[in-house]
């Protein structure tokens, strides 16, 4: 910077050492109009100022092209430009200078023929970042579309929608536009403070589609989970101390419409079959054996339920002849039963407390009703009849016998006699935990 102050002024004192010399030319150099004596004007030299108008002798701004000392787009220095030339980052189109006509041609930089010089404007185009034909340069909107991450022919991420046609991201999941399909049973595109990206649900969610197991989403996960920790990692059901969801027996529901599900149940012997849309069982003549179906699933017996038809009760002059409609065993040990049983023309609820048996709820004729109930409420157990498997009436109560054994159950049904009888007999049962 000193350097170019230096030139500057030896320069300075050169225009002034040489204004009083050859007065005819004044042809030197010059930094400002000061510098140079009257009638004369500064165009980097002194020249007079009837020869430095346009239209002159001289170029357009001197002897000089703009720029430089080039010609512009091959017009004579002198004939001035014209014709859309800018000069000096000036915008030609429509101020002529000097007459003549450039050609089109750039003079120090600017364009001609509707470009931009230096950031000026030419025929309407603009360069540098401004609008061109309508169109965005830099980010802007092009066409409705936006460049730079914006929305383009939709609504942005977390916007409320109701089809994949109103997003940019074409994905409109629960409620709202989404980052993907988000198609897990344990993420979602509308959780609280994430909306419009997909996110695992939080621990105790239910799954969408249900998990099988009654498992809740785990708070880790997109996929379902295979065990609980705690009572949050199920849904309605507890948490068993194996990982296990366990839930209410009342929700387990069979109508014995097709063949048994060996998904749902585990069938013992053969002589357990679905007829006719009604499952038979049918004891072993001359045999103890009890045929039966169990099922695969844990359930909790408190605060719950089971009912069952009793379609037919088989030969009831069988002494030793038992048919169990719907019987409750404890998991761990199946040393503990509660259980529906038709047995010599009765109906009543039996307790299995390792080899002993014992009616606890009162008696009723096996007749009187036509689905059977046991009902486990705040530590009463309660034996109930009803003619439709909707209204139910109280048929005897007792508290519940060891109710700490009946939290972890399976549920299993089937007849045998334990006389052996000479033969065998069938009885028939549906709906259970259905009217």
């Amino acid at each position: 910077m000193f350097r170019a102050a230096f030139i500057a002024v030896a320069l300075l004192l050169l225009v002034r050492c040489v204004a009083g010399t050859d007065v005819g030319k004044r042809e030197y150099a010059c930094v400002s109009d000061a510098d140079c004596v009257e009638g004369f004007v500064c165009r980097t030299v002194c020249v007079p100022s009837s020869t430095a108008t346009a239209g002159g002798n001289g170029t357009a701004g001197g002897s000089a092209t703009a720029g430089g000392s080039t010609t512009a787009g091959g017009a004579e220095a002198g004939g001035g430009a014209a014709g859309g030339m800018t000069a000096g980052g000036t915008t030609a189109g429509g101020n002529t200078a000097g007459g003549s006509t450039a050609g089109g041609a750039t003079a120090g930089g600017a364009t001609a023929g509707g470009a931009t010089a230096g950031g000026a404007t030419a025929g309407g185009a603009t360069a540098g970042g401004a609008t061109a034909g309508g169109a965005t340069a830099g980010g802007a909107t092009a066409g409705g579309a936006t460049a730079g991450g914006a929305t383009a022919g939709g609504a942005a991420n977390g916007t409320p929608c109701t089809t994949g046609t109103q997003c940019a991201s074409a994905q409109c999941v629960d409620g709202y536009c989404c980052s993907n399909a988000c198609g897990s049973p344990c993420n979602a595109c509308n959780v609280p403070g994430f909306l419009g990206q997909c996110r695992v649900l939080p621990l105790g969610a239910t799954p969408s589609p249900a998990c099988p197991g009654s498992y809740a989403c785990n708070g880790v996960g997109e996929a379902c989970a295979t065990a609980c920790t705690s009572d949050a990692g199920c849904v309605a059901a507890r948490c068993a101390g194996d990982g296990v969801c366990i839930p209410k027996l009342h929700t387990f529901k069979e109508s014995f419409s097709a063949s048994f599900d060996p998904a749902v149940w585990s069938v013992g012997h053969p002589n357990c079959q679905v007829v006719g849309g009604r499952y038979h069982v049918s004891s072993v003549g001359g045999s103890s054996a009890y045929p039966a179906i169990a099922t695969q699933r844990r359930y909790d017996f408190t605060d719950s339920w089971v009912s069952a038809e009793l379609v037919d009760a088989g030969d009831q002059t069988q002494p030793t002849f038992e048919a169990y409609l719907a019987s409750v065993c404890d998991y761990a040990s199946s040393n503990r039963c509660l259980a529906l049983l038709a047995n010599e023309g009765e109906m009543f609820i039996e307790l299995k407390d390792g080899n002993n048996y014992s009616s606890i709820a009162g008696t009723v004729p096996i007749a009187a009703w036509r689905f059977y109930r046991m009902r486990e409420q705040g530590g009463t157990l309660y034996f109930e009849g009803s003619l439709d498997g909707g209204s139910y009436t109280q048929l005897g109560s007792v508290p519940t016998p060891f109710i700490g054994d009946f939290r972890d159950v399976y549920l299993w049904s089937g007849a045998g006699a334990y006389g052996p009888e000479p033969t065998g007999t069938t009885a028939v049962y549906d709906n259970i935990n259905l009217p």
